[in-house]
């Protein structure tokens, strides 16, 4: 699970520069972190099948990033103009790669009879939903030019910063805990 864990961190990460007019992320494209979220979902797959669900949602981030970093390097002036729209697809494709996670560790704890704090990535995964919808209409209002909002949009994207954190947080302490029934069910 730590494959997964840190593919979504390379996903979170973001450092763009701009290269001849071009858009680039230097520390690592996004597609580049769905990659390393889909070797964590093979090997988890291997010993539990619910996380095979997750291999769909993962491709489609592939994709998705893959098209967009392209088109950020050879048609930035188009990306430029879609450039709101594919910002909402991408967190989409990130929401729908973390709940199909949070979905197979649920059917996990279900299947072993395991806590594998599956309630609280939930939780957190339906906060981050309701951030990002907030954040969507909140650029929508800050386009106004408006001090008080842009200063609310920032505690906001800090908050949305701090629930990502917590989610991280949390998937690691379901690795440890399926990294223990694993053991355990290995010594029996």
């Amino acid at each position: 699970m730590i494959k997964v864990i840190i593919g979504l961190l390379l996903v979170a990460l973001e450092l763009n520069m701009n290269f001849n007019g071009a858009r680039v992320n230097v520390l690592l494209p996004d597609f580049l972190g769905y990659i390393v979220i889909l070797f964590g979902i093979k090997e988890l797959s291997a010993t539990d099948s619910a996380f095979e669900k997750a291999n769909v949602p993962c491709i489609a981030g592939i994709v998705f990033s893959g098209v967009m970093f392209i088109g950020d390097i050879f048609a930035r002036e188009f990306m430029l103009s879609v450039e709101y729209v594919t910002s909402i697809v991408a967190q989409a494709v990130v929401l729908w790669v973390i709940y199909t996670i949070i979905s197979a560790i649920k059917d996990v704890e279900e299947e072993r009879g395991v806590d594998l704090n599956s309630s609280n990535l939930k939780s957190e995964w339906q906060i981050i939903l309701i951030i990002d919808i907030v954040l969507i209409i909140m650029s929508f209002l800050v386009m106004l030019n408006n001090l008080i909002l842009t200063l609310l949009l920032f505690v906001i994207a800090v908050l949305y910063l701090a629930v990502n954190v917590a989610i991280l947080v949390s998937l690691n302490t379901a690795r440890k805990i399926y990294d223990q029934v694993l053991q355990d069910a290995e010594e029996e």
